[in-house]
């Protein structure tokens, strides 16, 4: 059933960009099916759509819906950044997500600043900082775990080719309470590959995560792969590439925290 309103929920939302564009100054953006295959345990879906409007010429806002299985239930995340764009090559701004567990009754967000700077034509360079918080209510229990977190992240992304991009991103939060002490931290590398002539393209990533401290867990690696369906001009390094952003507290949903 989770699988199954998935795929609906990304092939719904795959039409709508096509009927904003004229109206609402849609510049670019994709829509997303990934599965996630981790050392142990099950794989786990996902699905994606991100948009961007042209608000004027300097400014804009990047927003984006997703949908994730994890082992305590679907999580559902809306996000979104309001960004000035001063120069070619450099876009910078603030964002703010909100994300909920079904079933669970916890939801968590994030409130903080994201920049992305082009380093060359092929090589982009981002960066971004969040204060975030999780909370749950009284159908949990006492279950989950209710931290705050301050968390920070860099990206990098290259053109190998016209079609080809490379991209790491490292990101580590910190979880300092009196239940629960923890640093969180996130390794990612992958490929994006864009079909030549269409508006197909194929993803592959690894992400290798832990917890360290107190409250710390094993390592864990997964590997990702997605299909997605670009619309508008595909992004440039930096002009139109998408902010990257961490969800740490993601984490420990993933852990059953």
């Amino acid at each position: 059933m989770i699988r199954a309103f998935s795929l609906a929920f990304c092939v719904l939302l795959a039409t709508s960009p096509m009927a904003l564009s004229q109206s609402l100054g849609l510049g670019a953006g994709f829509v997303e099916l990934g599965q996630t295959e981790p050392e142990h345990g099950e794989a786990r879906q996902s699905g994606r759509i991100l948009m961007d409007f042209t608000i004027s010429a300097h400014h804009g806002i990047e927003a984006s819906a997703a949908l994730k299985e994890t082992p305590l239930g679907t999580t559902g995340t809306l996000t979104g950044v309001a960004y000035m764009r001063p120069t070619n090559g450099l876009r910078y701004g603030l964002f703010g997500s909100l994300s909920d567990l079904d079933g669970e009754a916890a939801s968590w967000g994030y409130v903080g600043a994201v920049g992305i700077w082009a380093l060359s034509d092929r090589l982009s360079l981002g960066a971004h900082g969040a204060i975030g918080r999780r909370v749950t209510g009284p159908r949990a229990g006492g279950r989950l775990i209710e931290p705050d977190t301050l968390m920070g992240g860099i990206d990098l992304s290259a053109a190998l080719s016209d079609n080809l991009i490379a991209s790491a991103a490292l990101s580590v939060a910190e979880f300092d309470e009196w239940r629960f002490r923890a640093t969180a931290s996130e390794l990612r590398a992958g490929l994006t590959y864009h079909v030549p002539r269409t508006p197909l393209g194929l993803e592959a990533s690894v992400i290798h995560d832990r917890l360290d401290g107190p409250n710390g867990a094993p390592a864990e690696t997964r590997l990702r792969l997605g299909l997605f369906i670009q619309f508008g001009p595909r992004p440039s390094q930096a002009e139109m590439h998408p902010f990257q952003l961490s969800d740490p507290i993601a984490q420990l949903v993933r852990r059953g925290m």
